[in-house]
């Protein structure tokens, strides 16, 4: 019964989620090079950039045409990670990927698995 790792990651900066997606790859190949029995295929892919636009009035009372304009980006990128042949590899892995979390990317880990019915 094969196993399928989703890992989501969203952050405000790109190059945090690259370095993210870079050390979870280099985990993985460690892995496969190791002891560690895997079979591992690998894909990325990357989802739109959500912008988030504020407007805020500089002065409260009077002047409402004096306005300023921000925006919030948030990145997103996935990465599957197919054929773990057992649920304990696989959730070995995950604690491994737990322990490599970095600070301001927000990751999202998905087990999924196909049976034959």
């Amino acid at each position: 019964m094969p196993f399928q790792l989703i890992l989501s990651f969203k952050s405000f900066e790109p190059k945090l989620i690259n370095n993210a997606l870079k050390n979870v790859q280099i985990l993985a190949h460690k892995l496969q090079n190791g002891q560690f029995p895997l079979d591992l295929f690998t894909k990325t892919g990357a989802s739109p950039t959500k912008i988030k636009k504020l407007t805020v009035l500089s002065s409260p009372h009077i002047d409402k045409k004096a306005r300023e304009q921000f925006e919030m980006r948030i990145f997103q990128k996935h990465l599957r990670i197919t054929d773990f042949s057992t649920f304990l590899e696989c959730s070995l892995f995950v604690d491994l990927i737990k322990s490599l979390a970095s600070v301001g990317v927000q990751s999202k880990i998905k087990v999924q698995t196909r049976t034959k019915l």
